[in-house]
């Protein structure tokens, strides 16, 4: 009996392992977003639709898109990560585009956090283009809408386009209530909408060089604008129209980078019985080291005694005959004229030359 007993127990014991722990193993994990308003999980996150366009590591919150092309009703990428997590990262790899679906008493968003308030942000970058097509919400239209800081860079493209067809409605390309829109590297963004171009928060600011033409009711105040000089020869009166639609390009700003000049004095030494004889000369490297200059570097004599001179092209400097023993400090301002990308820059040296 107690043979068949054991036996009985073993038998449960191989029933168990083989069905049922596997089962369990094999418990599907949903994570906090969705595509095309289907829950990414564990089972589809490697390839989501099955053609290899849409992909996610949850452990680093990437989604990438391969050329891939999908919509959704209200949302077409909807993620909700706690402030303190990472920022979704968003990898573009050839030509994608997200579009919404009309819903009655929905709005519209391509890309959307669950909180504007707060929220992990949002990155995108690669070296494809991301066409987001946010159409008739019925309240807001957003390209993108997000809590936290939002960074694009690399090579990507975004393209957003943001309709709405009546006159209470809102449309939107960027917005984030409590972010920071840094846009680098060579990434570009073209945003068209019948409204405003970009809503702007509380707080906002741009960096990195990039500038949109602004828009803004009450929240302009709040607005910090690190450059100022932003490529506008595309636009007629700061504004190109086409119809109804308002076409926006954020590009790389014009202003150019500060001068990278640099120039030290030295203590050259000349000897007073050749002085005596004829004028002496002081080439330029053993006067004032000078590096990193962009552009073509001149010099000048501020103060110092009348019988030291300065060539102005190559810095050499001469001491004219006669002069008596002793240290003279001689003040030269050294300028570098810079270039298409560097603003010129003005530095004064003081060079002290020993006669002895």
């Amino acid at each position: 009996m107690k043979k068949v007993i054991s036996l009985a127990l073993s038998l449960i014991m191989i029933f168990v392992t083989t069905t049922v722990l596997p089962l369990n193993a094999q418990a599907t994990d949903y994570y906090d977003i969705s595509v095309s308003n289907l829950t990414v999980n564990s089972n589809n996150c490697n390839d989501f639709f099955g053609d290899g366009t849409v992909s996610y590591v949850d452990s680093t919150h990437t989604l990438t898109l391969n050329n891939a092309d999908f919509s959704g009703v209200s949302y077409a990428v909807h993620y909700d990560f706690d402030s303190n997590s990472l920022p979704l990262t968003i990898v573009v790899k050839g030509n994608n585009t997200l579009s919404t679906n009309y819903y009655e008493g929905k709005s519209a968003y391509c890309i959307r956090s669950a909180s504007f308030a707060s929220g992990a942000g949002l990155i995108i970058k690669g070296d494809g283009t991301l066409n987001l097509n946010a159409y008739n919400g019925d309240d807001f239209s957003n390209g993108i809408a997000v809590g936290g800081d939002i960074r694009i860079q690399g090579n990507v493209k975004v393209n957003i386009f943001s309709d709405v067809d009546s006159a209470k409605e809102k449309g939107v390309g960027i917005e984030s209530d409590n972010g920071k829109l840094t846009i680098a590297d060579n990434a570009k963004i073209t945003i068209c909408v019948n409204r405003s171009p970009l809503y702007l928060g509380e707080g906002i600011s741009f960096s990195d060089g990039y500038i949109p033409l602004i828009k803004v009711g009450t929240s302009a105040s709040n607005i910090t604008l690190t450059k100022t000089n932003p490529n506008l020869s595309q636009f007629q009166n700061d504004e190109k129209f086409f119809g109804e639609y308002k076409y926006v390009s954020i590009e790389k700003s014009s202003e150019k980078l500060k001068n990278t000049l640099t120039v030290k004095a030295k203590k050259p030494t000349i000897k007073y019985s050749k002085l005596k004889k004829k004028n002496q000369t002081i080439a330029r490297k053993k006067a004032i080291t000078v590096s990193n200059a962009k552009g073509t570097v001149t010099y000048s004599k501020i103060s110092g005694n009348k019988k030291i001179t300065i060539n102005k092209s190559t810095g050499k400097i001469t001491v004219k005959k006669g002069l008596k023993k002793g240290k003279y400090k001689v003040k030269i301002k050294v300028k570098a004229a810079g270039n298409a990308s560097y603003k010129a820059i003005t530095k004064t040296v003081t060079v002290t030359i020993k006669i002895n």
